[in-house]
């Protein structure tokens, strides 16, 4: 009975042996499955945790830049910042950003060149010394260079997503408010220095303010009677922001209160007052479509680049073990 099941399994597998078409599936099989690597070696990911140094240099820099002691949660925003640099260094690596990009080998040559001034070796030979001792690892400015070159990269896929003038559109109008201008004025002034006149500078204000009513003196001539003024003495189409960021705060509020076609004030500033003549008055409006549609684009795809950043750092450091990292 045994003998019997043997013979039939035995003929069974030499039956299927002499049929070519499963061959070829077999074969195919095989090449799909080494291609894919399926019993490949998974490859392991590691970036090491900054060490004491690092940290020490890392909370130096956040006091230098902030002029105060980092916060822990400072610090460790640091950290994994510096951490994500290394994880798109190991990636450019990977990807082999530095055999393809013109100025990381320009400067590897440089540097070959620099410790070896008496070579005459060509540049290609240099360049192969230069990789072979990682000197594209170990120096600052290529490192930096091949991380751009990889947040670039993660970038791409977001920026360069399609961005049609019915899309822009859309996100123009859902953004109106931040696209209309405030309302603006135009006006000119006529100064009396504080530093001239000194206790008597308010008086003479008034005393310019109230001539040019009585005679009905139009703006040219009534600037030319006050002091010089640095920034000159008319001012077109200004926002009350503009305004006070000129002459101070409180002064373009006063400003706006004032009545078109006629001589105001006098208005105190921190120079001293000002008789101010109002010529003209634009209500607050949107800006055409066509006049940010630059800006439209410009931040669509910097929120785009972001978020696809964004999405591929997470997927990387899940893939990455961070070796040296504290308990």
């Amino acid at each position: 009975m045994k003998t019997n099941t043997t013979n039939r399994i035995v003929g069974g597998m030499n039956s299927l042996l002499r049929r070519p078409l499963l061959h070829f599936w077999l074969i195919g099989f095989l090449i799909f499955v080494v291609e894919r690597g399926y019993f490949a070696p998974e490859v392991v990911l590691e970036v090491a945790y900054p060490n004491a140094d690092q940290i020490a240099a890392l909370a130096s820099q956040w006091q230098q830049a902030r002029g105060r002691v980092a916060s822990a949660a400072g610090l460790a925003r640091m950290i994994q910042q510096a951490i994500d640099q290394s994880i798109l260094l190991s990636e450019a690596l990977r990807l082999g950003f530095h055999y393809q990009d013109s100025i990381v080998q320009q400067r590897l040559i440089r540097d070959m060149r620099f410790m070896q001034d008496d070579s005459a070796a060509s540049d290609v030979e240099l360049l192969e010394q230069a990789y072979a001792m990682n000197l594209h690892v170990n120096d600052l400015v290529v490192r930096r260079r091949l991380v751009q070159m990889m947040e670039s990269y993660l970038r791409a896929s977001g920026e360069n997503q399609p961005l049609t003038d019915k899309v822009l559109r859309v996100l123009y109008l859902e953004q109106i408010e931040t696209f209309t201008q405030p309302e603006r004025l135009s006006f000119s002034h006529a100064f009396v220095s504080q530093d001239r006149y000194r206790g008597k500078s308010l008086e003479r204000a008034q005393q310019l303010v109230k001539h040019f009513e009585e005679d009905e003196l139009s703006p040219d001539a009534g600037v030319s009677m006050g002091d010089p003024f640095i920034s000159g003495y008319r001012f077109s189409k200004v926002t009350q922001r503009q305004i006070e960021r000129e002459f101070g705060a409180g002064f373009g509020e006063r400003v706006f209160d004032s009545r078109v076609g006629q001589w105001g004030g006098p208005i105190r500033s921190v120079y001293g007052w000002h008789a101010v003549w109002l010529s003209e008055r634009l209500p607050a409006e949107p800006m055409s479509y066509e006049s940010v549609k630059s800006k439209l684009v410009y931040e669509y795809r910097s929120q785009t680049g972001n978020l696809s950043f964004e999405n591929a750092m997470a997927a990387l450091r899940a893939q990455y073990q961070i070796t040296g990292a504290p308990e």
